[in-house]
């Protein structure tokens, strides 16, 4: 994954989105490259969790180069539609 393809998703999303929302647009953008991140977390206990939160790490870290800040922590369905509770991120 490259910051080119974070900031192409977050150009696409409303001023304000979640997490979950962001890697829901990533995945239909950037399919193969979401896969291939996926594929190298094949041992892991839980791969989608564990690729999720890197996702999540890399928005939080850059969040200043990427033009977004973090609001608040919300409900919201994962994709595997379980209600979890993720990071409301609002663009600047």
């Amino acid at each position: 994954m490259q910051k080119e393809h974070f900031e192409t998703v977050i150009a696409q999303m409303p001023l304000t989105f979640t997490s979950h929302a962001f890697i829901e647009r990533f995945m239909s953008m950037y399919e193969s490259v979401y896969v291939g991140q996926l594929s190298g977390y094949s041992d892991a206990k839980a791969p989608f969790r564990t690729l999720h939160a890197q996702i999540g790490r890399y928005l939080a870290l850059h969040a200043d180069e990427l033009g977004i800040r973090p609001s608040r922590r919300v409900p919201s369905k994962n994709i595997k539609g379980n209600e979890t509770y993720c990071q409301e991120w609002e663009k600047l």
